[in-house]
C-alpha cells in the first residue's frame, strides 16, 4: 500500500467514491455529506451535506458530479476552488427505490441512473430532462458503465438478476 486516507475524522462510513480526470477525489458518506479531495495531497476542495439519508453513488465528468441516495433527486454539483455547489436536482420516481450506480456518458451529456427495482433511466446533464428508461432488469443494478467500442457508444448495466445488458442508445 502506498498511501491511507481516511475521508472523515468522526469516521464516518465511507459509500461510494468517484475520481475525476481533473484530479479529485469525490466521497460520498453515511451521512449524506460529499467531501472532495485533492488526489495529489489529499487537501479538502469542498464538503457538503446533500442528504439526510446515506450517500449510494457519485460518478464524475470534468467539474461536474453526480451523487444519489436512497431517495429522490439525483444531485449534480459543480466541484470550483474550495467549495461544492449543487446545479441541478434531477427527479425520480420513488418507486424506483434508491438510486445505486450512476455513469456520465463518455462525452458527458447523459447520465444514466441505476435503481433498486432494476430500471436504469438516462437523463440530459443540461436540461435533467428524461431520455429513456431501460426496463430489463429485475433487482437492483449494481453497475453501470458507459464506454466505446469499434465507433459504437455503448452502456453496460449489470444487475443482482444475474445479468448484464448492453445497450447502444445512439444507433451508432
Amino acid at each position: 500500500m502506498s498511501r491511507f486516507w481516511s475521508p472523515d475524522d468522526d469516521a464516518s462510513t465511507f459509500m461510494a467514491f468517484s475520481i475525476s480526470n481533473n484530479g479529485y477525489l469525490a466521497c460520498g458518506l453515511e451521512t449524506g455529506k460529499v467531501k472532495v479531495v485533492n488526489i495529489e495531497d489529499f487537501s479538502i476542495i469542498g464538503e457538503k451535506k446533500l442528504f439526510p439519508e446515506p450517500v449510494l453513488a457519485c460518478a464524475s465528468f470534468a467539474n461536474t458530479l453526480a451523487v444519489s441516495s436512497v431517495k429522490s433527486p439525483l444531485m449534480l454539483v459543480s466541484v470550483r476552488i474550495n467549495e461544492i455547489v449543487v446545479e441541478k436536482e434531477i427527479l425520480f420516481p420513488q418507486k424506483t427505490g434508491g438510486c445505486s450506480s450512476l455513469s456520465f456518458s463518455n462525452c458527458g451529456k447523459e447520465l444514466a441512473s441505476g435503481y433498486w427495482n432494476g430500471t436504469v433511466r438516462i437523463n440530459s446533464v443540461k436540461t435533467g430532462a428524461i431520455r429513456a428508461v431501460l426496463d430489463f432488469h429485475s433487482e437492483i443494478i449494481n453497475y453501470l458503465c458507459w464506454t466505446k467500442i469499434d465507433g459504437q457508444r455503448l452502456l453496460f448495466v449489470c444487475s443482482k438478476d444475474t445479468k448484464l445488458s448492453i445497450w447502444n442508445l445512439y444507433n451508432d
